[in-house]
């Protein structure tokens, strides 16, 4: 067989091939055009949205986690518990140091789930990696700290 003859018969059944969800739709981004998501900090609040949002997070996926209390992270309760994400746990990249996270992941987005007096430092470093924010309310505890935030962006 001639490699011509080879080429043209290979295109025809590649997209036999490839999976369905690679290719967009209408109301279904293709896999490029899917966004990465981490999530800063794995407590109360972050675990309650995880419950409406689970491994998709509208036009993306959630593909890592970083939480001070790594444990957290695997879906493990302070107490020692499994809890009902554990099972989503298994598939998401777990850090520690959000830093660390930010230089591993390609990512796009983040979630900031932490504690109010952190929240704006975490925030600070992820517009400076360039990265698109969602943070909960107050996002900063004073207005020098959402001043500080503004310049960061």
């Amino acid at each position: 067989m001639k490699r011509r003859s080879f080429l043209k018969a290979a295109a025809g059944v590649a997209p036999m091939i490839v999976p369905r969800r690679v290719f967009s739709q209408a109301g279904r981004p293709g896999a490029n055009d899917r966004l990465k998501v981490g999530l800063i900090g794995f407590g109360g609040r972050a675990r309650f949205l995880m419950q409406y949002i689970g491994d998709e997070v509208a036009e993306g996926d959630l593909v890592a986690v970083a939480d001070c209390y790594l444990p957290r992270t695997m879906g493990i309760d302070p107490g020692g518990r499994s809890t009902p994400l554990s099972d989503q746990a298994s598939k998401w990249a777990k850090y520690q140091y959000f830093q660390k996270m930010f230089e591993k992941e390609k990512l796009d987005a983040v979630f900031i789930e932490t504690t109010c007096h952190a929240r704006v430092w975490c925030a600070i470093h992820a517009l400076q990696a360039g990265l698109d924010v969602y943070a909960e309310k107050p996002i900063s505890l004073t207005v020098e700290e959402g001043r500080a935030l503004v310049n960061a962006t």
